[in-house]
Formats: structure tokens, sequence, C-alpha cells
């Protein structure tokens, strides 16, 4: 049997121990500093939300301020 996570869940675990753990609450669902996670109503995949005056390039480590 193999076990995997469901979207919006990373495995903390190992490939034996699997451990779903929200994605979210693992270096900010790699949403960068200044996004805010959560999740897609429908899919539950992450879903980024960038703050006022913020711009996300694609990359959490490449937000410009504007």
């Amino acid at each position: 049997m193999v076990c995997t996570c469901n979207a919006g869940y990373t495995n903390t675990g190992s490939a034996d121990n699997v451990v779903c753990t929200d994605s979210c609450t693992i270096e900010n669902g790699g949403c960068g500093p200044h996004a805010t996670c959560s999740h897609h109503a429908n899919t539950y995949a992450v879903k980024c939300t960038d703050e006022a005056d913020y711009i996300n390039t694609g990359s959490g480590s490449e937000e410009i301020r504007t």
C-alpha cells in the first residue's frame, strides 16, 4: 500500500511513515513573507494572497514592494 497526502498537505514524515501536515504551516506554504497562505475552496491546493503594496513575482523570495 502506498500512502500519499491530499492537496494542501505535505509529507513531513518519510516514505514508510507518512505524516501529512498542512502545507501553510510549513514555511508559509511557499507564499513568501508578504503573503497569506490559504487553501482553494474546491481543490484545497495552496493559495497565496499578497498583502497590499506587494506583487508576487512567482517566487516567495522575489517579491517587490510597490
